[in-house]
């Protein structure tokens, strides 16, 4: 609990964390004021100063809460997955329930929040920004890890999958803010982890020539009917 220096009043670290979060996530970096932050945390300036110094400041401390919290889901799996192909498909579908929830703003605070500032809050981008690319290489270590231990056929370029995974995700968070539903995120999930499951296991995505092209329905499913099929 935190006091306010002569006041006597106090609040929960946490509970305030969890509205600054809320605040944040909404409104971005930059369109949150001090004003809407002491308003929806039930504190005064003078608390919010004194238990967090700045907007910045509490603004850090608010993603941290969020990568323990709602975020945290990415973490677990990186942690308990040993293969590059369960991680994928677990983050993909658990991110895909995780940013259609209605509960909150929807999406990712860590890709929505400070996508554009000004050139003052080019730090808070960047801060943000860094925690994508983490995830994109921590992939990118998992599937090297399998392509030694030829789980997954040599041909794999570890750096293009980690970069689509990636930018899949990003887009899965911009569409569950945009209010993008369970089920159409459950298709892009669905779609993006059969294409690296096929990749994974020989057949090349990323480089398809006329004939291989003419291949793909015979061959391998129809990724319209798999994504129907949630």
């Amino acid at each position: 609990m935190a006091g306010v220096r002569g006041q006597g009043r106090q609040f929960d670290i946490d509970d305030a964390l969890d509205k600054a979060m809320d605040i944040f996530w909404r409104n971005g970096y930059e369109g949150t004021s001090i004003a809407k932050l002491t308003t929806g945390m039930g504190i005064t300036a003078s608390s919010l100063y004194a238990a967090f110094q700045d907007k910045q400041h509490l603004f850090d401390q608010v993603v941290e809460h969020y990568l323990n919290t709602e975020g945290r889901f990415t973490d677990l799996a990186f942690n308990e997955e040993e293969h590059a192909l369960p991680l994928i498909r677990r983050i993909l579908f658990e991110a895909a329930d995780k940013y259609s929830d209605k509960s909150g703003p929807g999406g990712c605070l860590i890709a929505c929040a400070a996508t554009c500032v000004t050139d003052a809050n080019r730090d808070i981008e960047k801060k943000l920004e860094s925690h994508r690319i983490s995830n994109i290489k921590r992939i990118k270590n998992i599937i090297d890890a399998d392509l030694e231990k030829e789980v997954i056929v040599s041909n794999v370029n570890a750096e293009n999958i980690a970069e689509f995974i990636g930018t899949v995700l990003q887009g899965m968070a911009q569409r569950g803010r945009d209010g993008a539903s369970l089920r159409n995120l459950q298709s892009t999930a669905r779609i993006t982890y059969i294409c690296v499951e096929c990749t994974f296991n020989g057949f090349d995505y990323w480089n398809l020539n006329d004939s291989s092209q003419s291949r793909v329905g015979s061959e391998h499913v129809g990724l319209e009917e798999a994504a129907g099929d949630v």
